[in-house]
């Protein structure tokens, strides 16, 4: 008798941790977001300043479709002057 209450308590904490770190894992990969940092530079310096010159950006441009959240970062340090055209 004792080893069955054992092994049933024993199954259900470890079903317990598994459930707990499978639902862990889900959240951290659902809020996972998209982050594009902007750098201006353009393709050998040929600045377009567009939103849709995937050099302009680390990470790649940032897409109409894309799932939320999406991160923009503009850094102080680059040129903040740009146009939007993803709309």
């Amino acid at each position: 008798m004792k080893t069955t209450l054992y092994s049933s308590v024993l199954n259900s904490v470890f079903t317990r941790s598994c459930l707990g770190l499978m639902a862990a894992v889900l959240l951290v990969a659902s809020s996972r977001a998209d982050t594009h940092t902007w750098t201006g530079t353009g393709f050998f310096d040929n600045q377009t300043r567009l939103w849709s010159d995937p050099f302009n950006w680390n990470g790649g441009p940032p897409a109409a479709n894309e799932a939320p959240p999406v991160v923009l970062i503009f850094p102080a340090t680059t040129n903040r002057f740009s146009t939007n055209d993803i709309v």
